[in-house]
């Protein structure tokens, strides 16, 4: 870098400097000739341009200064090998695989500039005496003729890729390859159905379940391929080697059908995902009730009980079995119970709800036809001495933070956590309390083993005074009083909120 100083000799004396864009210090500038020289080595792949704004100043008084702009570009070297995206396989070939037939294709990056990196070249250096296996110069690994497990079980490939760049780089991957007799019985997988409820939010990058299939042919090894889906989009994926199913993009409410094929090598056969996704309103949540069940599993409940309990109920109810939904799952944290939140959902979509009355009679009935432990139920219907006062309801809280997930072979169920509580209002007035006055809150014994919370709000203008006392040295618990100060200043009324 040069510059030029029109003073004489006693302010023209330049020095020169890099004020920014060198955060890694990787160049240094001459102070006196302006000389930019390399402090430490460069890689391009990490930092392909550099923007450095070197400063010229005077030695004057006041000293000037002036800047420029001195834009760097690194030049491409041949110094990274390509790479393959998996340095081992393991595979397993059948007897009778025909002539041609690809079996694996391999993928290869280079961080390099194309100039240093493809196109690349493929070749099998070692474990290929025998000529059965052929891999193309895009590494594509496929058989030149056919195998025999008797002759030679096992196989060791080792192939090389070599990029374009001078001088060449290249990378090296091993293929173990297993050679098993013919497939004679094609595979057998089971159809599944998953049903979920969402809370809210997205519901994205999930295992939402996993295919059940077997073969027997002992020495078969299953792959799982996602075919189609319904509607069509990349919603979902199948992972190759388990049958797990993603939730790739976030669902939306509705239901998807998707198409897996399973295939031992040389039989395929296919099979329907239906996958429901729910969204809960408020009032259809309230509209519901909860099964407490005993000494029960999860899984259990699914696989022997729920459809018989939900053909049950809905013919005791004089309702289609398909309206009511199983809209929560979750076993208790404590007593381990099983708890069993059900909605009903008619097809027109109006949200009704459950008859109390009706629910009363079914009950004991269910448990002797059902075999089933039902040790208590939960629902808005609620009549007698333990229901909550007049003007109060009691409502279904769901947990989005923490979603249940419960299988069998053929159904899967995520659900929210849930609880029931019980939510009061004064229809948008006040109560006034004299001195004498108090509130009575009637208990619910289902409390007891639950988060209890009671919410009460007070406003006075009296500046000391007793606001609540409890009844036993025992009876107490954290409490937090909201109270209204008004005051007058300057002639203007002010309300203060403070929290005690």
């Amino acid at each position: 870098v040069t510059a030029t100083d029109l003073d004489g000799p006693n302010n023209n004396l330049l020095r020169y400097s890099i004020v920014s864009g060198d955060l890694q210090q990787q160049f240094f500038i001459h102070p006196r000739s302006g000389e930019i020289s390399i402090s430490t080595a460069l890689d391009r792949e990490e930092i392909p341009h550099y923007s450095l704004t070197v400063q010229a100043a005077d030695e004057g008084s006041p000293p000037l200064s002036s800047a420029v702009l001195v834009t760097i570009t690194v030049v491409d070297v041949n110094d990274n090998p390509p790479v393959f995206s998996q340095v081992n396989h393991n595979l397993v070939l059948q007897e009778g695989e025909s002539f041609g037939s690809s079996i694996l294709q391999l993928v290869v990056t280079d961080r390099d500039t194309p100039k240093n990196g493809p196109p690349f070249s493929f070749h099998i250096i070692s474990g290929n005496n025998d000529r059965r296996f052929h891999v193309d110069q895009g590494g594509l690994v496929s058989l030149s003729a056919p195998l025999r497990k008797k002759n030679k079980p096992y196989h060791q490939l080792k192939i090389q890729v070599t990029d374009s760049g001078h001088p060449p780089l290249s990378s090296i991957c091993v293929l173990n390859i297993n050679v098993t007799e013919q497939s004679k019985y094609p595979p057998t997988v089971v159809p599944l159905e998953v049903f979920i409820t969402t809370a809210g939010g997205l519901f994205a990058n999930r295992v939402i379940g996993r295919l059940h299939a077997s073969d027997q042919d002992p020495q078969d090894v299953l792959t799982y391929k996602l075919v189609s889906q319904k509607p069509e989009a990349n919603r979902f994926s199948v992972d190759l080697t388990d049958g797990k199913i993603w939730a790739d993009d976030n669902l939306e409410l509705g239901s998807y059908a998707l198409n897996i094929s399973v295939s031992d090598g040389k039989f395929t056969v296919w099979t329907e995902v239906k996958v429901h996704m729910w969204a809960a309103s408020q009032r259809a949540l309230d509209s519901g009730l909860t099964l407490q069940l005993v000494g029960m599993s999860p899984e259990e409940f699914l696989g022997d009980h729920w459809r018989g309990l939900q053909r049950k109920m809905a013919e005791s109810l004089s309702l289609p079995k398909q309206e009511l939904y199983l809209a929560s799952l979750q076993q208790h944290p404590d007593t381990k119970a099983l708890e069993v939140l059900l909605v009903r959902r008619s097809e027109e979509g109006l949200i009704q709800s459950l008859s109390a009355s009706k629910l009363q009679g079914i009950i004991a009935d269910m448990e002797d036809t059902l075999v089933l432990r039902i040790s208590k139920v939960s629902h808005d219907g609620c009549v007698g001495a333990s229901c909550p006062p007049r003007g109060c309801r009691n409502a279904v809280l769901l947990s989005g933070a923490r979603l249940s997930h419960f299988t069998t072979a053929r159904a899967g169920y995520i659900t929210p956590q849930h609880t029931w509580e019980s939510v009061c209002s004064c229809n948008e007035s006040a109560l006034r309390f004299s001195s004498t006055s108090y509130l009575k809150y009637l208990h619910r014994m289902d409390e007891d083993s639950q988060d209890f919370r009671l919410s009460l709000r007070f406003k006075t203008f009296l500046e000391q005074g007793l606001i609540m006392s409890t009844r036993g040295a025992n009876d107490w618990g954290a409490l937090q009083v909201f109270i209204l100060l008004s005051f007058l200043t300057q002639g203007k009324k002010f309300d203060l909120f403070v929290s005690l």
